[in-house]
């Protein structure tokens, strides 16, 4: 019974830290595109003074 406890623990541990590495490669490329954005708002900004 409790090896049965220690595998689901495992199993929800690798599935936290799964998740928890997707999240960061999710705000990576979310602060990579802002940054993009913000360029190109700026670009636009330049070409229409």
């Amino acid at each position: 019974m409790a090896i049965m406890g220690i595998e689901k623990t495992n199993e929800m541990e690798m599935k936290n830290l799964k998740l928890f590495m997707e999240n960061q490669s999710i705000i990576k490329e979310n602060e990579r595109l802002r940054n993009k954005a913000l360029l190109l708002h700026q670009e636009n900004l330049t070409l229409l003074a």
